[in-house]
């Protein structure tokens, strides 16, 4: 498997993910995994997953569009809603250092999904694959 992002992702790559003021957690992969971190607007500390089992038996070149369907699917199933719910309390306001305001905080929520989908960008952009191929090619 994997031992770290240097030898697993290209430098280009890697330089593009931090540009847009993603931070990669640590250098070295032990559990198939490449963890990204960056801040809300409202100082959420937030976090995604970069899955790469699916490299291993894969021939090259390396299809880096499949980064970018993965991130697609994640976002598909994120609720704004219910994260946003799980911060509030019993009155509707926030909780455990989210904003006092319930709007701020769904308002956080819908930020750090759109954030997360700039990945797609990143990725296709890498792969230089058009965002409509890829739902064609790789994510249907």
């Amino acid at each position: 498997m994997y031992k770290n992002v240097k030898d697993t992702f290209p430098k280009q790559l890697i330089d593009m993910i931090e540009d847009e003021n993603f931070r990669i957690v640590s250098d070295e992969i032990s559990d198939g995994t490449i963890t990204l971190q960056f801040y809300s607007p409202e100082g959420q500390d937030c976090y995604y997953d970069i899955e790469l089992s699916y490299f291993i038996n894969q021939e090259l070149p390396i299809d880096w569009s499949m980064l970018a369907c993965d991130v697609i699917s994640y976002c598909r199933d994120y609720d704004v809603s219910e994260q946003t719910m799980l911060w509030l309390d019993e009155f509707g306001h926030g909780k455990n250092g989210a904003p006092y305001d319930m709007k701020d905080v769904y308002e956080d929520f819908e930020w750090v999904k759109n954030r997360i989908l700039t990945l797609v960008e990143i990725f296709n952009r890498y792969n230089k694959v058009a965002i409509n191929d890829v739902w064609q090619l790789s994510c249907t």
